[in-house]
């Protein structure tokens, strides 16, 4: 009979731990962010006119913004982003909510080429974004986030799952957005060199703030959005029906994986 203590070993050996999948992090990060259990991100691909974020960016970021290509008037590829997990962290502080049974966060990004960005050693990984705005409905932690120069706000994010598909509704500013995705085709499992890290940009707050992440686990798959917007924040306009061209919007869902982060400046 082997001694339990042996037997125990080799089962932990033949199991890496998830720890061993995150890469290690740049130090002294000003605030740290952790996802785990995520139940699913929705992003809601778009294309808005770049004079409609110009007036949102420092002026050394405008120049950088990637158009999508062959389009002239609706250029510049936005990404609304709402995500649900089990555990979000801010800081040490766990996200609650009082919309969905799981903490919940929406974010809009932008493709941002990475040679174009500061030069900074720390600012990890291949992959490189433009955080445009970012909500949660904890205004302490929308607080805490704007002190180290995350362009947080205050927003009202609710998730649900529903028969072959999810949904989302997010408020802010006098403006509401619904949105419900119907799962299409199969879902795959990425591949990606590990450990995997990204690095995202803060426009809207202090502009040489950054967030750099180290993740893995995703699955992806796409989905066929319905969009209800009502308001007028400028930045969902291109989603409300009456501007929404054909093929302009795309949705996909990802699954599954666990991130962690360090913010810096």
């Amino acid at each position: 009979m082997r001694p339990i203590a042996l037997t125990l070993g080799l089962i932990l050996a033949s199991a890496p731990p998830l720890m061993a999948q995150f890469g290690e992090l740049p130090s002294a990060p000003l605030m740290t962010v952790r996802y785990g259990g995520v139940r699913v991100e929705v992003v809601i691909s778009f294309l808005i006119r770049p004079s409609a974020l110009f007036g949102r960016l420092p002026p050394r970021l405008r120049p950088q913004l990637r158009r999508a290509p062959g389009d002239s008037s609706d250029g510049v590829p936005l990404r609304l982003i709402v995500v649900a997990a089990d555990t979000i962290e801010v800081g040490g502080t766990r996200l609650l909510s009082t919309t969905s049974r799981w903490a919940v966060e929406a974010a809009l990004w932008t493709s941002l080429d990475s040679a174009t960005v500061p030069p900074d050693p720390r600012a990890y990984g291949d992959r490189t974004a433009l955080a445009l705005i970012t909500w949660r409905s904890d205004s302490v932690i929308v607080h805490r986030l704007r002190a180290v120069g995350v362009h947080a706000e205050v927003g009202s994010v609710a998730v649900d799952s529903l028969a072959g598909g999810w949904s989302f509704e997010l408020g802010v500013d006098s403006t509401r957005v619904a949105v419900r995705c119907i799962l299409t085709g199969q879902s795959e499992r990425l591949s990606y060199p590990l450990p995997a890290f990204a690095t995202v940009w803060e426009a809207g707050g202090l502009p040489t703030a950054f967030t750099v992440y180290t993740y893995f686990g995703h699955y992806r798959q796409q989905c066929d959005p319905q969009i209800t917007v009502e308001g007028e924040f400028s930045l969902f306009l291109p989603l409300k029906g009456s501007a929404r061209r054909p093929g302009a919007v795309r949705g996909r869902v990802e699954t599954s994986w666990a991130a962690r982060g360090g913010i810096y400046r």
